[in-house]
């Protein structure tokens, strides 16, 4: 993971600027924090990442991103919910263990399924099961009904927005998706300085960024947009840094290609 002075970054995957966006929503669990969008070209993105409040977060943890079919994904909604709900009325000692059938993403390489151990905490009963198979990493968080009903109401409202369309980017040249390459795009040279302000008064945040860079590794910056942030200075910090980035591009085929990038940037004080 990029670590620049006192800051870790890491890069994800994101909807073109070209594309009509489906919206954008941040769920916020204990553990988990996710971001779930999605637009007209690229289908429905989950973004997972760590909180602080997790050992993954603490250590500094990369995210997970899937992307996801809509259709498929509004079809899993509804019968992940239908078994959230049937089992969350059972009494707790007369609920069985189940495993869901899982949510396939990024093409067949990642999934995202259900689960419920026996004998479960109270208060978090379920598991959600997030894998990678190209990473080979995955994690397993503990969930509350009302963090899943959450979580599966704004996967169901982006998803009934969004279009997976990958004719579009042969026809038209939009940037491709991470799931669609060989080998994915990595920054060379990425450095953000940490806000004077926010550093003197300690405080920590994040920044979700979206651009793309083109085949050279250069950011397009007036593709460049913050989508999410904890605080203006921290937005500004990123904005100022992109322009000046330079990215490995991402392969297809052996060739670069323009690629579509998120970026999670935490401004985090090492201890």
């Amino acid at each position: 993971m990029l670590r620049p002075s006192v800051l870790a970054a890491a890069l994800i995957i994101a909807p073109p600027c070209a594309a009509q966006s489906a919206g954008l929503e941040r769920i916020t669990w204990r553990l988990m924090d996710f971001a779930v969008l999605g637009d007209s070209i690229n289908g429905t993105q989950i973004v997972a990442s760590p909180t602080y409040r997790s050992k993954q977060g603490r250590e500094h943890a990369p995210f997970m991103t899937f992307t996801l079919e809509p259709v498929a994904t509004r079809r899993w909604v509804a019968g992940a919910t239908a078994v959230v709900d049937s089992v969350s009325a059972v009494p707790r000692k007369d609920v069985k263990p189940f495993q869901s059938v899982p949510l396939i993403a990024n093409r067949g390489r990642a999934m995202v399924a259900l689960r419920m151990d026996s004998n479960p905490p109270r208060g978090t009963p379920f598991v959600v099961l997030m894998w990678d198979s190209v990473a080979a990493k995955g994690w397993t968080v503990q969930a509350s009904r009302n963090d899943l009903r959450s979580l599966l109401a704004a996967l169901d409202k982006i998803a009934s927005a969004s279009v997976l369309d990958s004719t579009a980017r042969e026809v038209n040249g939009t940037p491709y998706l991470e799931c669609e390459l060989d080998a994915p795009p990595h920054p060379e040279r990425f450095r953000v300085t940490y806000p004077t302000s926010a550093l003197r008064d300690r405080k920590e945040g994040r920044v979700l960024a979206n651009f793309v860079i083109d085949s050279s590794g250069a950011v397009v910056v007036d593709s460049m947009r913050i989508l999410l942030s904890d605080a203006r200075s921290f937005a500004e910090a990123v904005r100022h840094a992109l322009p000046r980035a330079v990215f490995a591009p991402g392969r297809r085929h052996g060739r670069a290609v323009r690629t579509v990038v998120w970026q999670w940037v935490e401004f985090r004080i090492r201890r």
